[in-house]
């Protein structure tokens, strides 16, 4: 396949997957329907509660029905956050997933939603529209090829869930970085090389940036990289300057907080795709978070675009590790050595093993740009 037609799947994809969030969320009987707690081994530890939504199922069964029809050896390498399973108020538990017709879509949903047939066939009709967004000048500029056997696709289809359910407006830190609200909410979706588990191509895309209060309703944006075979290349060039922010979350440690603040400003985000994001555009030189409370899902589109920018995503803690065990080796080798510990997506970590949750990125993360960043900000946590 060519990569620039995997891009604008994607794309595609993330655009339709973005139109089922805002529907979902501008109306209000349909998106109470909607709500489902997540129980057992699929709640996110960092949460008092956290929520699971028909429009979480949805909008992944969307992206790997449109992308798997349009490359069909790559349907089943499609990988995503929630089970297609959903459970309707009665009890009774149905298998999510795109029909043949709206009609046949929209009874489905009818059953997950108890028959309310107004909302299922409102769904039904985005899930079923012919999203196209007008190729980007940029990818007429991309000639490289990829066997299609060799790409495996990662979705989250709602990250930051929380801030999609509280359906805020974005408020905004003295960094100029939103901290919360549907602007922090993403749709995730990277391409990675299922052979080196690579990320090659990340489509990051906020449904919710501006809002028409006159209206109601919001409209958003995206953003995609390319790193692939010596190709680099990102849509939206970031603002040349870097400040000396860390983004993080108010979860971090803070041990690590208040030695990271010895040398930068910190700003806390929600939604590990935004916190990304923000140094995709370069409004922070770098995203940490220690725990293992990421996914493969919400990692590997912005490790892509961080990578066409010449930066990436490390494992935390072996980084940590390497820095800690390598006093007398100079910084060239050190950085090339620590360019080793980008996080993998074609298998889990081997710590991950026996946890439960196979997919976690069990030593942390740590999102950069430039290397010189990446480096010091190990030291200093040294």
């Amino acid at each position: 396949m060519k990569i620039s037609d995997l891009v604008s799947s994607l794309v595609n994809a993330s655009e339709k997957a973005a139109t089922i969030a805002r529907t979902v969320r501008s109306e209000h009987a349909l998106f109470q329907l909607l709500v489902e707690e997540k129980e057992g081994d699929q709640k996110n530890k960092r949460f008092f509660k956290d929520f699971k939504t028909l429009g979480d199922v949805l909008i992944q069964e969307v992206v790997r029905h449109d992308v798997g029809n349009q490359f069909s050896g790559l349907a089943h390498h499609i990988l995503g956050e929630e089970s297609n399973h959903f459970t309707n108020v009665l009890g009774d538990t149905i298998e999510v997933a795109v029909q043949p017709s709206q009609e046949q879509t929209s009874a489905l949903l009818a059953k997950v939603l108890d028959g309310q047939g107004d909302a299922a066939s409102l769904l039904a009709k985005v899930v079923h529209e012919n999203v196209k967004v007008a190729p980007h000048v940029k990818l007429a500029t991309l000639e490289a090829e990829i066997p299609t056997e060799k790409v495996g696709v990662w979705i989250d289809p709602i990250d930051s869930t929380y801030q999609y359910i509280s359906g805020k407006e974005g408020t905004t830190d003295t960094h100029n970085i939103i901290n919360k609200g549907l602007p922090c909410v993403t749709v995730l979706i990277g391409a990675f090389d299922r052979q080196t588990g690579k990320p090659i191509v990340g489509v990051i895309n906020q449904p919710f940036v501006t809002l028409d209060e006159v209206n109601s309703s919001w409209t958003g944006e995206h953003i995609w990289g390319v790193s692939y075979d010596g190709c680099n290349l990102i849509s939206s060039e970031p603002e040349p300057d870097i400040p000396n922010v860390i983004i993080t979350s108010t979860s971090e440690k803070s041990r690590i907080r208040d030695t990271l603040a010895k040398e930068y400003q910190i700003s806390y985000s929600a939604g590990a795709g935004f916190k990304s994001l923000c140094v995709v555009k370069h409004q922070g030189c770098a995203y940490i978070l220690s725990p293992p409370t990421t996914f493969k899902w919400d990692t590997c589109a912005p490790q892509a675009i961080l990578s066409a920018l010449g930066g990436g995503i490390v494992n935390y803690q072996d980084g940590l590790k390497l820095v800690k065990e390598s006093a007398n080796i100079s910084d060239d080798d050190l950085t090339e050595e620590l360019s080793k510990l980008q996080i993998r997506y074609d298998r889990p970590d081997a710590s991950a093993a026996g946890t439960g949750q196979p997919w976690c990125n069990t030593g942390g993360l740590l999102a950069y740009t430039q290397s010189k960043d990446l480096l010091a900000i190990l030291r200093l946590l040294l």
